[in-house]
């Protein structure tokens, strides 16, 4: 389901400086988002850049499902 022409080691660096940016609250201070929104489309746009097609379409799936069954809550 992911992507054969990347370099996990430097996706890895990558996602862990962002998750850290996350916690600095001077860089998202202005759009209004909770560190939890901030996170869940860090996790969307990091899934998305290593992903293949199946797993693309396996993440919209699962968010679409997990959005039906918030809204049935």
């Amino acid at each position: 389901m992911y992507r054969k022409d990347f370099n996990p080691d430097v996706i890895i660096e990558i996602y862990v400086h962002s998750i850290e940016g996350i916690f600095n609250h001077n860089w998202f201070a202005n759009i209004g988002t909770t560190p939890s929104e901030l996170y869940l489309e860090l996790f969307r746009y990091h899934i998305r850049g290593i992903a293949s097609e199946k797993g693309i379409e396996y993440l919209i799936k699962r968010v679409k499902e997990k959005q039906k069954n918030m809204g049935a809550a």
